[in-house]
Parts: structure tokens; sequence; C-alpha cells
């Protein structure tokens, strides 16, 4: 009898068979190998829990044991707060590697970040085990800083979840810096007012800053609101200290205008003065050369550039008082004498009329008049300094 065997297509069809029931089975196993382990894991880290219950139990019988919260340690042992050293967690099996542990009476009432085999695992709301990473831990850093010539104010922590804002101060005499560096945590800086905002915290913060010297003030203020209208200033120009009142605000949002408590004299400036240069032509503002514009020149160099000298206007008078009255304003006629020179000051301001010889005049018992230019009359000049509001108290 002649023996018969497979033939190639036979063999072939065998084959696809058996791959497709490859195919089939291989997942389904594999998931029953998946699942076995992740009960096989999660059964450990139940065992686990029951372990620390025991190892706490044994801590007990020596120490008052109430509530504390435990820290998992990559070897498995636990470390409580309140309690000296680790707690060794004695069980076979895979052992929890990290993870926060909250004991109350003996008891594990919370589980959170549990790490076994690389799986995490928490208590949910019936205090279950089950798989799955805690919400984020809340952490709080500390806000320290390295600064010179500043302090600082605000609270010293930040919690990790959390937005903190400080302010720098600058000591007498300096400026906050332009810029500063915070290490730790985002920040924002306002160098106009000092607050620092710091958010999105990595661990400690530390803030470093310098402050800067101050330009030194040339006005300080001796009575009244600062940088109002008739507040009184003494202004060290060029190393002389003279007595100033505020006008008011200059066109120039940054900067004020002052005028002198009394009358300039010096080398080339009289105690008194005509208004215009006559060269016979003193009858005609339009032609004559006024003195007043040559002494300001004068006055500039007295001054120096710190400030800018100026004639007051007739505006810049009469609108302190809204009238030509100075009576409300004595600050405005101090220092003049009504029986001997000065008895007033002249304005830049001529008073129109046909033939231009008149200009407007500060008088102590008169107001703001008008007065010949081609005549002294006793009146000089009373300068008005403008000068940055930064560089006044």
């Amino acid at each position: 009898m002649k023996n018969k065997g497979f033939t190639l297509i036979e063999l072939l069809a065998v084959i696809v068979i058996l791959a497709i029931i490859a195919l089939i089975a291989t997942p389904i196993i594999l998931g029953i190998i998946t699942d076995a382990r992740k009960q096989a894991n999660m059964r450990s880290a139940e065992l686990y829990i029951v372990a620390v219950k025991q190892s706490i139990a044994r801590k007990s019988l020596t120490t008052d044991i109430t509530n504390t919260t435990c820290t998992v340690q990559s070897n498995g042992n636990i470390s409580c707060e309140g309690i000296s050293g680790e707690l060794e967690v004695q069980m076979s099996g895979n052992k929890a590697t990290e993870g926060t542990i909250v004991i109350e009476r003996g008891d594990v009432v919370d589980v959170q970040n549990l790490n076994v085999n690389g799986i995490t695992y928490k208590y949910d709301n019936n205090r279950t085990l089950v798989e799955g990473p805690s919400a984020p831990q809340v952490e709080t850093y500390t806000i320290t800083n390295t600064l010179t010539n500043l302090t600082v104010t605000g609270d010293a922590t930040i919690t990790s979840n959390g937005t903190q804002t400080i302010t720098l101060v600058p000591d007498s005499g300096y400026q906050l810096p332009t810029t500063i560096t915070v290490t730790g945590a985002t920040s924002t800086y306002d160098n106009t007012t000092g607050v620092v905002t710091l958010t999105n915290p990595t661990g400690n913060v530390v803030v470093i800053a310098e402050g800067v010297v101050a330009t030194p003030l040339v006005c300080r203020k001796q009575s009244g609101t600062s940088k109002t209208t008739g507040a009184k200033y003494t202004c060290t120009l060029k190393g002389t200290d003279r007595t100033f009142y505020v006008l008011g605000d200059n066109t120039n949002s940054t900067k004020i205008d002052l005028i002198m408590d009394r009358n300039y004299t010096g080398t080339n400036v009289p105690v008194t003065m005509k208004f215009c240069g006559c060269d016979g032509r003193c009858g005609d503002m339009n032609t004559c050369t006024p003195n007043v514009t040559r002494y300001v020149t004068y006055i500039q160099t007295a001054f120096g550039n710190d400030v800018t000298v100026s004639i007051p206007t007739y505006n810049q008078i009469y609108n302190v008082n809204k009238s030509t009255t100075l009576t409300s304003t004595p600050w405005l006629y101090g220092n003049l004498n009504s029986n001997s020179a000065p008895i007033g000051y002249w304005t830049s301001t001529s008073k129109p009329s046909v033939e231009n010889s008149d200009a407007y005049v500060v008088n102590k018992t008169s107001g703001i008049i008008t007065w010949d230019v081609k005549n002294s009359a006793d009146f000089g000049v009373r300068p008005v300094i403008t000068i940055s509001k930064s560089l006044m108290d």
C-alpha cells in the first residue's frame, strides 16, 4: 500500500487557519495577561496599605499616634510627621515607592499618588483604592530677596497654584531700578511703582535688585501742598539757596513754573530798570530792545541749567487770582516797598495800544497795571523758573 502525504496547498491552508486563530486569540490573551497584572498590582497596593496600617499599629504601642501624614520612601518604608525615623513596612511582593498617606486615629483615611510598580493609585470619595493620578499637590514656596538700597513689602510666601505681589521701595536718596532679576517664578515688574507680580513658581523665589542713586532734588518744599499753586520752596541753584512760589503747571506737563519771592539783583541786573533800552525808540515796543530780555540771560547764567529762566507773563499772574488785584496772594508782591525801590516788577506782556508803549507790571498797592516802558518807575525783574517736577519734593 502506498502512503499519501499532504499537498502544498493543504499545508498552506492549515498555516493560514493557524495565523487567523493567532490573530484573534493574541489580543484576548494579552488583555487577560494585562488585566491579571493590573489585578495583581492592585492587590499589591491594597496589601501595602494593610502593611502600613500594621506598621502604624506597631508604632502606636510605644508612641502616641493620633493624626499624621506619611510620605512613602523609595525603599517602601514611610516617614511620618511627628515620628522620628522611618517606619518599616513589612510585606511580601511589590511595595510602593512614592506617595502620601494620611492617618487618622490609626486608620488610613486618604491615599494620594501611591506608585506601585509604575502604576499610580489614590483613594476615591469612598476610601476605595482606585487607579489614577491624584490632583497636583499645592506646594508653598518662600520669597526671599537680595536687595541693595531697597526694601520690600508684601507676603514672603507663594503657592504653586497662586499669584503673589510684592513692592520694592527705594531707600532715601535712591530710585527704583529699571529692571530686576527674578528666579524661581515668572514675573512682571513695574519700574514706576515698584510692584512685582509673581506667578507659576517652580521652587523658592529670589528677587534680585539694586536701587539707583536718585537725582538730587533742586527744590525742597517749605510749606503748602506739594507742587500746587502758592506752595513755598527753597531751590538750590548753582550752590545758592533762593525762595520761590509755585505759579502753576507748565505747558509741558512734566514741568512746573515757580516765581522768585523777590526781585533779582546782581552785578548785571539793577534793582530797577526801564523795560526797554531807549536808543531814541522807547515809545515803540516793536522796535525797542527790551532790557528784561537781556537780563534774563544774566539770571539764567546765575541759576544754572537745572531750570529755565523767564519773565512772568500777564496771564501767569492774573490766573493765580482771576483778578488784577493781588490781595489774596501776598506772596506775589512780597518784598516790595511802596515808599522806596523796588515797588513792583515787569511782566513780559505788553498792553495793545497805538504806540505799544506800555507793558504790564505788578505793583504792591495797585495790583496788575500798565506802565510806560520808557520809565523805570522803580520796577525790577522777578524771575520765573521752569523746572522738572522730578527735581522737586
